[in-house]
This record gives structure tokens, C-alpha cells and sequence, in this order.
């Protein structure tokens, strides 16, 4: 009899059962914290970089314009024109970059306080060919300026230029 007992008992055992595997799914809050953390800083920089490409566009644009201008003077070789182009994009990109009220003021400037004030917002002065020819050469019949010079300084003010505010932070003092 302990032996049917035995036996009945050994039939009533069974292997031990795991529990099932713990999924994946649904997450525990801090992932869901993590993984909203990461979301938003993932459109931050989409936003920051939409911005910063909206910011510079006006730069692209103006290259894009200084360069036509400078393949016709290549097919045209009028200097004048060339020179009154480039004031003109100059102008056109302070107007686009700067709201200021002497960004406005800067527009109506010619000659030498115009150029001054180009050197204003650069970090690097024109050269006085460059300057002389963006001061007075533009209403001469035929100058004598050295165009891929001013083409070359031209395009590196458009990139390199900087806001007011930037250059008064720095300590340079700028008499529009």
C-alpha cells in the first residue's frame, strides 16, 4: 500500500514550470521618460538646424549672385559694371542680414565711408585696389581694378561677415 501510494504520488509530480520570460513590452516609465527625452532633443536640433540654415541663406544666395556676376564680367570685361553689381549684392546682403536701423542707414553710404563701413563689420579690411574700387572705380568708364581680386574679397566679406552687436562685443567701435 505505501508503495501505491509512492507510485500514485510519483505520477502526480510533475517538471518544474519557469515562469514565462518577462517582455519587453509595455516598457517601464523611465523608458518612456527616456525615450520622450530623446525625441525632443531630436527636434531641437532639427529646429536648430532649420534655423541656422535659414540664417545663412541670404550668404548662399549672395555668393550665388556675386559668382554670375563675375562670369559675365568674364564674357564682358566691363569692369563698371562688375564693381556697381557687387556694391549692389554688398547692399542687398546688409539689408538681408543686418535689421538694424544703421543696417538701413549703411544703404545710402558711398565712397570711402562706405567701404569704412564694410571694414566695420569684417574681420579682415579690404585692400585699398578692393576698396578704391568699390569707393570710386564703379563710376569711371574704364577702371583698372584687379576684378578677381575684388571678386575674391567680395565673396569672403559675404561669408565672413558679422552682426554689430558681434563686433561691439569684441570691442570694435563702429561710426556708421
Amino acid at each position: 500500500m505505501e508503495q501505491d501510494l509512492q507510485q500514485s504520488l510519483l505520477e502526480q509530480m510533475r517538471d518544474i514550470h519557469l515562469p514565462a520570460e518577462v517582455s519587453w513590452w509595455p516598457l517601464a516609465p523611465g523608458w518612456w521618460i527616456l525615450l520622450f527625452l530623446l525625441l525632443a532633443a531630436a527636434l531641437f536640433a532639427i529646429w536648430a538646424l532649420i534655423q541656422n540654415h535659414n540664417k545663412n541663406r541670404y550668404r548662399k544666395l549672395a555668393c550665388i549672385e556675386l559668382d554670375l556676376a563675375f562670369a559675365q564680367w568674364q564674357e564682358s570685361l566691363d569692369a563698371a559694371a562688375f564693381i556697381q553689381a557687387t556694391n549692389a549684392i554688398l547692399k542687398r546682403t546688409i539689408a538681408a542680414g543686418f535689421a538694424s536701423n544703421s543696417a538701413k542707414t549703411a544703404l545710402s553710404l558711398t565712397g570711402v565711408r562706405w567701404t569704412n563701413m564694410l571694414d566695420q563689420y569684417s574681420g579682415n579690411d579690404l585692400s585699398g585696389s578692393s576698396a578704391q574700387a568699390l569707393a570710386q572705380s564703379g563710376y569711371e568708364p574704364n577702371p583698372d581694378v584687379d576684378i578677381p581680386k575684388l571678386h575674391s574679397e567680395a565673396k569672403d566679406w559675404i561669408i565672413n561677415h558679422r552682426s554689430k552687436s558681434i563686433a561691439q562685443k569684441q570691442g570694435e567701435a563702429i561710426n556708421v
